[in-house]
C-alpha cells in the first residue's frame, strides 16, 4: 500500500501583518524578515534553531523481496544536538518558541515531527528579553519508520517502472540520503512580528546533516549471480621448483560494488590463502592470479571457493611440464589471443505479426600476453561489419571487450522463414595486419510470437485540494501507469478505473519492449465519506486493437485531509489568584490560554485544554476566513488550580495541551507545551491571601496592589529577615522557564528556593545508591536515594558523556523530580551513550547540596549497539551493581 503524503498549499503557510512565513532554519544567526501589511517587520528580529550533529549515521529498512516492510532496529532512535536563539528586535520580549525536527531526501519535500516539540511559553511579567541555549530532540522508530519505509518503496517503484525485477531491485543494499534538519517557530512581543520555519529553503542540499537510509537486500537472494575460472601454465618458479598457474577468473554479482573473499582449492584439498576482489559498477569483475602447484603435479583440477559469499565455481582443468622454465623473454612479444564472443538482441521488429530481432550486439573479448596494438575484424555470412576494424592495444595479462552492431538482413529473408543463422568470425590482427588469432563459429536466431503488453507499476497523485470543516481534503489527483511492451509494436488504449468510476481510454503505443506512460485526472469525492481519510482501489487495463484485455494491474491508495485550522500556541496568561504556601507566595489559580489559527475557510469548533493528563476546560471557539493568504486567530482561556501540598518545593513543572474538534467531534489538530509554575517571597508569615483579582494583576513588579485588588502580585515583596528586623520592600525578580533552558547551567543558574534574607532549613543528609558503577540486567530500573525524606522533593539531571565531557540531556522519557527516596527510570532513554551521569537536588536547596552518580549500561548497550532487543536494567536498592 503506498500511504499519501497531502501536498502543501502555496502560499497557505505564508502570514503578513505580524503572522508566520516559512523560512529555513539556517547555520547561520541570520536575520528573520517578514512583510508586515506591506511594511518589513523590524530586521533586528532572529529566530533560528540550528543542527549541530545528528546520530545515528545510518538507519537500515528490512525487505521481503517484495516490499521493504520496517526499520531493522525498531530501537534505534535518531537523535539531533540543537542550538537555538530566539531574540526580539531592542524592547520586544519572547512570549513562546517551540523546536523540533523535520527530515527529507533529495527527491521529497520536508516531513515535520512537531508533535516532538521541545519549547516553552512564558506569562506575562516574566517574557525574557531572549532565550539562547541547546537541545537534545529525540525521534523514536514509531515516529520515523513508516516515512523511512515509504522512501525505500517509493524508491522500488521507480525501479519498477525502469523494468528491473524483484530480484535486480532485491539482490542489493541501496542507500538513501535523508537529510535532518530544525524548524521553529516563535512570538515576540513589540516587534510585531512571528516567525515559523519548515525547513524549507536557505541551507544548501550539501551542507545539510544527513542519514544514510539503508533499503536492505533480501538475504534470500544469493549474491553471485554467475563464476568462471580457466587455469594456463605461465612458467617456472625456479625457487619452488614447481610450475605456477595462471589463473583467469570472472565473477558476477547481484549488486555494484560487492566485495568478495575466495580461496582457490585443488581437487586434493590443496588451498590458497584468501583473495579478495571487487566486482565494478556493473557487477561484474575480471582477475588474474598465479597459483604455484606442488613439484610433483603434472596434471588436476582447481577451482575458486567462496568464503564470502558463499559460492563454488567450475572446475578448471591443467596439465603441466615443468622440464624447462617459460622464457619471460618471449611471452612478452606473444600476440594477443581471441578469448570468446557473445550475442545480445538489441533492438527487435515486428514482421508478419512476430517480434524478430533486428540489431544484434556483438562482444569478443582478447586475452593479452604482451604488449601489442592491432584491429580486430569481425565478421557475418562473409561480410565484414566492422568497417575497417576495431583498433585495440592491449598488455601483458590484459582482458578487453569490444562490440560492434550487426543488423539482420529480414528484407532478403522469405516471409515464410523465422529463423536466421549466420556464421561469425572475430579475427586479431597485429600491428602488420598479420591474423594472430581467430574464433569462428554460427549463430541461431529466430523469431517469436510477442507477448501482450504488462503495467508495471500503478500510483497517483494529488493535484488539487478543497476545504472541508477545518481540513485540506485532496478532490482531484492524477492516474499514473507505466507500461512495458511485451515484443514488436503495439497500439492499443489503456483505461483506469477508482473504485467504480472508469476513466475514458487512453491511447497507448509501445515500440519493442520500451516502456511507455499514460495518465488520467480523476476526481476525488467526500460527499458519502464521514471521516476525514478514505481509500481508493485502482486499476488499469490495457486493451489492444480489437478491444481484448491484454494486461491488468491493481492497488490501495491511502487520501487523508490535511489540517486548515490548528493550535498556534498553548500557555498560561496570566495569575488569577495566590496563596501562601511555606511562606512563599505561590499561584493558585492561573489562566491557561491557547491560540487558534485558520489558514482556510470560517471555522466553529472546541477547544479542549488540558493539563498533564487532565482536561481542565473546553470552550467553543470560533475563527474568520482566511484573506489574502493572511491567517485568522482567535484566543480561549480557562482557569486553572494549583494545589500546594508540603514536599512540592516552590515550583511545579506541567504539561499543557490543547486539541481542536470541528463541529462533527473530529480532532483537527492538537499542541502541547511545558510550563512552569514558580513561587516568590513573602513578608506575611504565612498569612493566606484572599480575592480573586482582575486578570493580568501580576505581570510584573509595580503592577499590583494586594490592599486594593485582594490578591499579592508574585515577586513583589521581598522577604522578612529572620532577625525580625523590617524588611524594606524591594522587587524580587521571579524564576521563569528561560533560566531553565538556557545552556547547560542549573536551574536559574542561581540558589533555588527561599531567597536572602530567609533562613532554609538545611536538606537532609542523602547518598545516592543507585544507579551506580556497572547496571545489570534486569526487568526495571530505580533511582534510589538513602537518608532521603519520606515524600521529599528532589530535581534530577542526566548527564551523557561525549568526547570525555558530561553534558546536559533533556528527554521527555528521563524523569526530571522525584518526591520520595525510589523513582523509576526508564532506561531506553539511555541508549544513546555508554557512560552517564545523574545528579540529585534537594528541592530549594543551593547547589552544594546537589550529589552525583556516574554508572555505564553493559556493554553492548551504549550508542551504536548492534542488539535488536537490548534488556532492560534492573538496579538492585541499596547495593553498587557491577557486571
Amino acid at each position: 500500500m503506498c500511504f499519501f503524503t497531502p501536498l502543501r498549499r502555496a502560499g497557505s503557510l505564508a502570514k503578513s501583518a505580524a503572522r508566520r512565513r516559512p523560512r529555513a532554519a539556517t547555520a547561520l544567526l541570520s536575520l528573520a524578515v517578514a512583510t508586515a501589511s506591506g511594511s518589513a517587520a523590524l530586521a533586528n528580529d532572529v529566530g533560528v534553531a540550528t543542527v549541530k550533529g545528528v546520530t545515528p549515521p545510518t538507519i537500515s529498512v528490512q525487505s521481503n523481496g517484495n516490499v521493504y516492510t520496517g526499520v531493522t532496529d525498531p530501537e534505534v532512535m535518531i537523535e539531533a544536538d540543537v542550538d537555538y536563539l530566539f531574540k526580539p528586535y531592542k524592547l520586544g520580549k519572547v512570549e513562546s518558541f517551540g523546536i523540533w525536527l523535520v527530515v527529507r531526501t533529495s527527491a521529497t519535500g520536508w516531513i515535520s515531527f512537531k508533535e516532538n516539540k521541545f519549547g516553552a511559553s512564558y506569562p506575562i511579567g516574566s517574557r525574557p528579553d531572549d532565550v539562547a541555549g541547546s537541545a537534545n530532540l529525540v525521534l523514536f522508530a514509531d515516529s520515523y519508520e513508516k516515512h523511512f519505509v515509504k522512501y525505500c518503496n517509493d524508491q522500488r517503484k521507480v525501479l519498477e517502472a525502469l523494468g528491473q525485477s524483484k530480484q535486480q531491485i532485491f539482490s542489493e543494499d541501496r542507500i538513501i540520503e535523508v537529510a535532518v534538519s530544525a524548524a521553529e517557530e516563535y512570538d515576540f512581543t513589540l516587534s510585531g512580528f512571528d516567525g515559523n520555519s519548515l525547513g524549507s529553503g536557505g541551507e544548501s542540499w550539501p551542507t545539510y546533516h544527513k542519514i544514510n537510509l539503508i533499503c536492505e537486500r533480501d538475504p534470500n537472494i544469493p549474491m553471485i549471480a554467475d563464476s568462471s575460472l580457466s587455469a594456463t601454465v605461465v612458467q617456472k618458479n625456479q625457487i619452488a621448483n614447481a610450475c605456477e598457474l595462471r589463473l583467469n577468473g570472472s565473477i558476477s554479482t547481484h549488486g555494484p560494488n560487492v566485495e568478495v573473499k575466495l580461496r582457490y582449492v585443488e581437487e586434493g584439498g590443496q588451498k590458497s590463502g584468501v583473495k579478495t576482489i571487487t566486482t565494478g559498477a556493473d557487477g561484474k569483475k575480471d582477475f588474474q592470479h598465479t597459483y604455484t602447484l606442488d613439484p610433483e603435479v603434472q596434471s588436476g583440477k582447481i577451482r575458486m571457493v567462496g568464503i564470502d559469499p558463499a559460492f563454488t565455481s567450475n572446475w578448471a582443468s591443467y596439465e603441466v611440464d615443468c622440464s624447462e622454465p617459460a622464457s619471460n623473454d618471449i611471452q612478452v612479444f606473444l600476440p594477443p589471443q581471441a578469448k570468446a564472443m557473445a550475442f545480445d538482441v538489441d533492438t527487435e521488429i515486428l514482421r508478419y505479426g512476430m517480434a524478430c530481432p533486428r540489431f544484434v550486439e556483438v562482444t569478443g573479448s582478447i586475452e593479452g600476453r604482451g604488449k601489442v596494438s592491432g584491429k580486430i575484424i569481425f565478421m557475418a555470412g562473409g561480410q565484414e561489419i566492422s568497417g575497417t576494424g576495431v583498433p585495440y592495444s592491449i598488455d601483458d595479462g590484459e582482458t578487453q571487450f569490444h562490440e560492434v552492431m550487426y543488423e539482420i538482413p529480414w528484407q532478403t529473408i522469405p516471409a515464410s522463414q523465422t529463423k536466421h543463422s549466420a556464421n561469425f568470425g572475430m579475427y586479431v590482427a597485429n600491428g602488420q595486419g598479420q591474423v594472430v588469432s581467430q574464433l569462428e563459429g554460427t549463430k541461431h536466431f529466430e523469431c517469436y510470437e510477442p507477448l501482450p503488453p504488462k503495467p508495471v507499476a500503478l500510483y497517483m497523485n494529488v493535484t488539487q485540494e478543497i476545504e472541508r470543516n477545518g481540513t485540506f481534503c485532496p478532490s482531484e489527483i492524477k492516474i499514473r501507469s507505466f507500461v512495458k511492451g511485451g515484443g514488436g509494436a503495439f497500439a492499443g488504449t489503456a483505461v483506469f478505473t477508482a473504485n467504480a468510476d472508469q476513466s475514458d481510454p487512453q491511447p497507448l503505443s509501445i515500440p519493442g519492449t520500451d516502456i511507455a506512460s499514460t495518465a488520467v485526472p480523476h476526481q476525488v469525492s467526500w460527499q458519502n465519506v464521514s471521516g476525514y481519510e478514505q481509500y481508493l482501489e485502482l486499476s488499469v487495463y490495457v486493451y489492444d486493437g480489437d478491444g481484448n484485455v491484454v494486461g491488468a494491474k491493481s492497488g490501495t491508495e491511502f487520501l487523508q485531509c490535511r489540517n486548515a485550522v490548528k493550535v498556534e500556541a498553548v500557555g498560561s496568561a496570566s495569575v488569577l489568584e495566590q496563596t501562601v504556601h511555606d511562606n512563599m507566595v505561590c499561584p493558585s489559580v492561573i489562566q491557561i490560554s491557547a491560540k487558534v489559527a485558520s489558514l482556510g475557510p470560517a471555522f466553529s469548533g472546541t477547544l479542549h485544554l488540558g493539563a498533564n493528563t487532565q482536561q481542565i476546560g473546553q470552550e467553543s471557539v470560533s475563527v474568520d476566513a482566511a484573506a489574502n493568504g493572511v491567517a485568522a486567530e482567535a484566543s480561549v482561556a480557562v482557569p486553572y488550580p494549583v494545589v500546594w501540598q508540603d514536599g512540592d518545593g516552590f515550583e511545579k513543572n506541567i504539561q499543557l495541551s490543547a486539541s481542536i474538534f470541528n463541529s462533527d467531534g473530529h480532532k483537527v489538530h492538537s499542541t502541547w507545551a511545558p510550563h512552569v509554575i514558580s513561587c516568590a517571597q513573602t513578608n506575611l508569615g504565612g498569612q493566606a491571601l484572599a480575592g480573586s483579582g482582575s486578570e493580568g494583576a501580576a505581570s510584573g513588579p509595580g503592577t499590583a496592589d494586594p490592599a486594593s485588588r485582594g490578591r499579592l502580585a508574585l515577586g513583589e515583596i521581598a522577604a522578612a529577615p529572620s532577625t525580625g528586623q523590617t524588611a524594606r520592600e524591594r522587587p524580587v525578580r521571579n524564576r521563569t522557564v528561560r533560566d531553565r533552558i538556557i545552556g547547560d547551567r542549573p536551574v536559574g543558574g542561581r540558589t533555588q528556593g527561599p531567597a536572602a534574607g530567609r533562613i532554609a532549613s538545611a536538606p537532609a543528609a542523602f547518598t545516592i545508591l543507585s544507579p551506580k558503577g556497572r547496571l545489570r540486567p534486569g526487568p526495571r530500573a530505580q533511582i534510589r536515594l538513602s537518608g532521603a525524606v519520606p515524600e521529599g522533593g528532589y530535581t534530577l539531571r542526566f548527564y551523557r558523556k561525549d568526547k570525555g565531557r558530561y553534558k546536559l540531556v533533556r528527554l521527555a522519557s528521563l524523569p526530571q523530580s522525584m518526591n520520595s527516596n525510589t523513582q523509576l527510570l526508564r532506561i531506553n532513554a539511555l541508549r544513546s551513550a555508554a557512560h552517564w551521569r545523574v545528579e540529585v537536588c534537594p528541592a530549594n536547596a543551593n547547589r552544594q547540596a546537589c550529589k552525583t552518580s556516574d554508572f555505564t549500561l553493559p556493554r553492548g548497550r551504549g550508542a551504536g549497539s548492534g542488539d535488536k532487543k537490548p534488556e532492560i536494567m534492573l538496579i538492585t536498592p541499596g547495593a553498587i551493581n557491577t557486571n
